[in-house]
């Protein structure tokens, strides 16, 4: 912890979070900054929010009088603005550890940290700067992931203490969405594809069968409902940053190169219809170019 006064960066229930683990450290809070005009001149929990990013009496402060913790809760825009802390201000954020988290030989604790209370560290766990590590998180895992998704400028969401939220962008699809799941003994991976197939199931999955024999960490499958997805699974002792690289690198190559494909042989009806709709309507066909043969 620091003995300077902090200011944090964001007005949201994840600051004050923050606020109230340094509090019990017995850190001073200088203040809040916030972007927000609404929030500027208000006060959470008697700490005023003194203003915004770009006002230099405060900003000045930082790296001299006082430290920073940056709880923006989008994890881009918190890179970003640490990354403009240091540039700026050349200094790094102090870290906001839960007295009741349990920290056990990590070979690392460097800056920015937060940690909830009843987190347990497990020995050797590296932990990176600016890891955000939640209440009652008993795993080093999640924090590889979280590292790895923000070193990757991957846009992604916490949907719980063990679950990754991930959108990955593509070419012929777009954007494929994936939740990373930690378990007890296991990080599971899925990946929606392409809904149930209007026509020729049977082609569909004999395309996905043919394809699975090949593919790294992954396979394709169906729900209940028929849908496709792509799923994996790696032990938890596996759970590295090029492990991730390759395990997520094969959903985005194998959602994107099979999307059109998968798209041709189970909804050819269904692009014949919405070619000829948009013909008569002259709307454009440009995204429909790949299939024109099937017309």
């Amino acid at each position: 912890m620091t003995s300077l006064p902090v200011i944090i960066i964001g007005v949201n229930p994840f600051a004050i979070e923050v606020a109230h683990i340094l509090q019990i450290n017995n850190v001073v809070i200088y203040g809040f900054l916030d972007d927000d005009p609404k929030k500027q001149g208000t006060e959470i929990g008697e700490i005023p929010v003194l203003g915004n990013t770009e006002e230099n009496t405060y900003w000045d402060l930082i790296g001299k009088t006082c430290g920073v913790f940056v709880a923006l809760e989008n994890p881009i825009e918190r890179k970003k603005m640490i990354e403009t802390i240091e540039e700026d201000r050349k200094t790094k954020p102090v870290n906001a550890i839960h007295p009741n988290a349990l920290i056990a030989n990590v070979k690392s604790l460097s800056y920015g940290i937060y940690i909830g209370a009843g987190s347990i560290i497990s020995p050797e766990t590296k932990i990176a700067d600016n890891v955000i590590i939640g209440p009652g998180v008993t795993l080093e895992t999640g924090v590889i992931i979280e590292e790895f998704l923000v070193s990757h400028d991957l846009d992604f969401e916490k949907g719980g203490a063990n679950t990754f939220l991930v959108t990955l962008p593509g070419e012929k699809k777009l954007q494929t969405h994936c939740a990373l799941n930690v378990g007890d003994n296991s990080l599971s991976i899925n990946a929606f594809v392409i809904r149930k197939p209007d026509d020729n199931q049977e082609g569909v999955h004999a395309y996905c069968m043919s394809k699975n024999a090949g593919m790294y960490g992954i396979a394709f499958a169906t729900n209940e409902l028929g849908d496709i997805f792509l799923v994996g699974r790696l032990p938890l002792f596996a759970v590295t940053d090029r492990e991730l690289d390759r395990l997520v690198g094969s959903v985005l190559q194998y959602s994107d190169s099979s999307f059109n494909p998968l798209l041709e042989l189970g909804f050819a009806n269904a692009i014949r219809r919405e070619w000829a709709w948009r013909v008569s309507r002259g709307e454009s066909l440009s995204n429909l170019d790949a299939f024109k043969h099937l017309v």
